[in-house]
């Protein structure tokens, strides 16, 4: 498939390796205090590094100082409705590079798009069929066909990038399969079939080496070779009780986690597949997302933000080495979760978007006021909250919903590789209602 017009060729400036003066720049400034104001116009000036030595900083002080204050720079752009219509919750999303955007919808679509397009009426979606990486026909038998043609209906909740980001998985055009494509081309590269039930998330460990997690309350791990069904897992293991929500691999202190119904969270040796630890969540209800950086995990429930040190010592019976924080939306749940440098972004059931500062456990103020603790009820200067996106009027709105205001939760949000732009996707949350959100968030 040709998606050249689509794909941006890779900017010479996507790299983390800095230029001479870069190095003396991101060194530099105030080790107390930082204005990103300065630094800019002395970087605009051409001064020397030697003027900066006065104000050094590492680069990471200088992203954590921008990303701090940055929720009150954010503004919503949101897609048109006309251009989403049709479109049933948007479940799934990954930036795949800083002008292009993929995410996953409830009726099994995997759409492409700029995130340039953002606001406009007529936006060109790039839809990839799922069959193409589904070789069910030739190579499953008729009687695993007839039972697995019943769990077609979930959508796609999970998009995962590869550490090269040469490979995309996502959901099969069967709920229990995981299908990636080679990029940049979505070439199907192989389908992973060994599910009995619904794939919610998937983790790569490495570029040919991934993880994924169902509802039939397992976990495998995959090496991914190229075309065909891949049946043989390289591990599979069945340690939860209850259906697995989420897994997330982090590549510094390379462990895996995963997040289950049955209020805990497991964390592996990738290499071996053991179970490192357990860990028993206090708030255990509607456990959908978490979000791994590092030695800390982060988990969503209906009311709370459980923060996990794992390196901790813990009970037994429950976990003590963590921080229980009020969600923003405790009615309604956290529906998504990402970390970056020291702020941990969340998304909840109605729409609200918060910024949590992991080194004063506090919420970032987004339209003024002051910092909020944790421990304190939320007010809306805490949050964003996003548009209603688009709703389908059929038979169950009309019944149920006709005439109230029906926000769209935030199933999924990721920050661009700038991480200056954040894609917000969501729809409707209340079961059979139909509908879909999305907004790119920018200063």
């Amino acid at each position: 498939m040709d998606t050249d017009e689509l794909i941006p060729a890779t900017s010479t400036h996507d790299t983390d390796e800095p230029t001479q003066l870069g190095r003396h720049a991101i060194q530099a400034v105030c080790t107390k205090q930082f204005n990103v104001a300065m630094y800019l116009r002395d970087r605009e000036r051409g001064h020397s590094g030697d003027s900066f030595k006065r104000r050094r900083v590492t680069s990471e002080r200088v992203k954590t100082s921008f990303r701090t204050k940055q929720p009150t720079l954010l503004k919503e752009c949101a897609f048109d409705k006309k251009s989403v219509e049709g479109l049933d919750k948007i479940f799934a999303s990954a930036w795949l590079s800083d002008g292009l955007v993929a995410v996953g919808t409830k009726n099994n679509k995997l759409l492409i798009f700029p995130a340039s397009s953002a606001g406009n009426r007529n936006i060109r979606f790039l839809d990839i069929p799922l069959t193409t990486c589904d070789w069910m026909s030739s190579s499953i038998p008729e009687s695993e066909k007839r039972q697995r043609a019943a769990t077609t209906s979930c959508g796609i909740h999970s998009i995962s990038l590869n550490p090269s980001k040469t490979r995309l998985a996502t959901g099969g055009a069967n709920a229990c399969d995981c299908a990636v494509f080679n990029l940049p081309t979505f070439d199907a590269a192989q389908l992973l079939v060994g599910h009995q039930d619904w794939v919610f998330g998937t983790a790569w460990v490495s570029d040919d080496h991934i993880l994924t997690a169902s509802r039939d309350a397992t976990v495998k791990l995959w090496k991914v070779g190229e075309n065909g069904i891949n049946s043989h897992p390289v591990e599979s293991r069945q340690d939860h009780t209850l259906k697995v929500r989420d897994v997330k691999y982090d590549a510094d202190t390379q462990y895996a986690a995963t997040l289950s119904a049955d209020a805990t969270v497991k964390l592996y040796d990738p290499n071996s597949m053991d179970v490192m630890d357990t860990f028993s969540l206090l708030h255990g209800q509607e456990l959908v997302s978490m979000a791994i950086n590092a030695n800390l995990v982060a988990v969503g429930s209906q009311s709370h933000i459980t923060l996990i040190d794992v390196r901790a010592p813990h009970g037994s019976k429950q976990c003590t080495a963590a921080h229980y924080i009020p969600a923003v939306d405790t009615a309604y749940g956290v529906r998504s979760l990402s970390m970056s440098d020291h702020v941990l972004t969340s998304g909840s059931g109605q729409g609200r978007i918060s910024f949590l500062d992991l080194r004063s456990i506090a919420y970032l103020p987004v339209r003024g006021g002051v910092q909020g603790s944790g421990c304190m009820p939320m007010d809306e200067s805490l949050y964003l909250q996003s548009g209603e996106g688009y709703m389908v009027a059929d038979g169950i709105y009309e019944e149920h919903f006709a005439g109230t205001s029906v926000c769209s939760a935030s199933y999924t949000h990721a920050w661009d590789p700038s991480g200056t732009r954040l894609f917000v996707g969501g729809g409707p949350l209340p079961y059979g209602l139909r509908g879909c959100y999305m907004g790119i968030w920018q200063s």
